[in-house]
């Protein structure tokens, strides 16, 4: 059974994304995954729950 999952879009800087791809490239990941990684990170750190 999948988890079910929503479709965003988010505008972002250029080199941001530049950056991104950078990563996913070295660690063998798509963008998408180190996004939602980062995103993992961020909502864990700041405490919010589901």
């Amino acid at each position: 059974m999948t988890t079910p999952k929503k479709r965003t879009g988010i505008r972002m800087p250029e080199k941001l994304d530049n950056q991104l791809k950078a990563i996913a490239d070295e660690k063998g990941f798509t963008k998408n995954a180190v996004m939602l990684q980062a995103l993992q990170i961020f909502v864990k750190k700041n405490g919010v729950k589901n």
